[in-house]
């Protein structure tokens, strides 16, 4: 007889089975990072769709895969090129210290 626990986690009949899924920690495992860089990329919205049943997070593996080849790259300036700028980079926007409030170059 399964106990409430299991019954409450099961994915829903019209998801792919479980196995194709990873949680936050297995995918920092995955990943050699830690959780809590899931957990800000999931906030700010730049990290691989994720789906929310009940109080689990869920990765699709197949979207974290592509996640990551979008994010491969073969050198650093092909890297750089594909970051977004950092403040104070873009032509207009003022550059903006660290930790503080300061605007420098007014």
């Amino acid at each position: 007889m399964p106990n409430e626990m299991e019954s409450t986690y099961r994915l829903p009949n019209v998801l792919p089975i479980e196995g194709e899924y990873l949680d936050t920690r297995e995918l920092a495992r995955l990943t050699h990072t830690q959780p809590q860089t899931w957990r800000r990329k999931r906030w700010q919205g730049s990290g691989p769709p994720f789906c929310r049943l009940g109080h689990r997070i869920l990765y699709l593996r197949t979207s974290v895969d592509a996640y990551l080849a979008e994010r491969t790259f073969t050198s650093t300036t092909e890297a750089d090129a594909g970051k977004p700028p950092e403040p104070g980079q873009i032509k207009g926007e003022p550059a903006v210290c660290k930790g503080c409030s300061c605007r420098k170059g007014r």
